[in-house]
């Protein structure tokens, strides 16, 4: 990562993407990059420091959350790609084998293909994850996926809890929850 220029990111919390761009563009802030969408109204923003820092007045006067996130680059952007190829020519030392679950790609939540497994890995160092689109697929996925002999529903509370992992994966996975951190 010490190939890409001095970056950071920011949130913005309060605009939509479409009234970001806009922003961006009105203000002549396009050396900063969309970099992850977070919710239709929690954008990820990502670019060299100067630049992110200059940006906070134009945001800050819509009255509009700016928080500054304490990255070391200007992740999922374009002054990611010196690192995305160098990570491409590395992932051609490996084969990758057709996924025997369904993975889902965060860059356009389509299923992952065995011959676009290195082009998904890759495409999202300098891509913003697109996590609306992704719960929408997901939803897709569990509402296909409840017939599944690995799948088992029940109400809690008044809220449906839907489990797509095999039985024998549960303790594993309360393990790793309960070892979550905390704020």
């Amino acid at each position: 990562m010490s190939m890409a220029p001095e970056g950071t990111m920011t949130a913005v919390i309060g605009l939509t993407e479409m009234a970001i761009r806009e922003m961006l563009q009105t203000h002549g802030l396009i050396d900063i990059d969309i970099a992850n969408l977070n919710s239709p109204t929690q954008i990820i923003l990502s670019g060299l420091k100067e630049s992110i820092i200059r940006a906070a007045t134009f945001f800050e006067s819509r009255d509009v959350r700016y928080v500054p996130l304490n990255t070391s680059g200007a992740f999922h952007s374009r002054y990611m790609e010196a690192v995305k190829q160098k990570f491409e020519a590395y992932l051609k030392k490996f084969t990758f084998p057709a996924p025997s679950i369904p993975v889902i790609s965060n860059v356009d939540a389509s299923r992952y293909q065995a011959n676009r497994i290195s082009i998904n890995l890759t495409a999202q160092i300098t891509h913003p994850p697109q996590f609306p689109l992704l719960n929408s697929r997901l939803r897709r996925i569990t509402t296909v996926r409840r017939d599944s002999p690995h799948c088992t529903r029940k109400l809690v509370n008044g809220t449906a809890i839907i489990r797509l992992a095999p039985k024998s994966k549960l303790p594993l996975i309360k393990a790793l929850w309960q070892q979550r951190p905390r704020p």
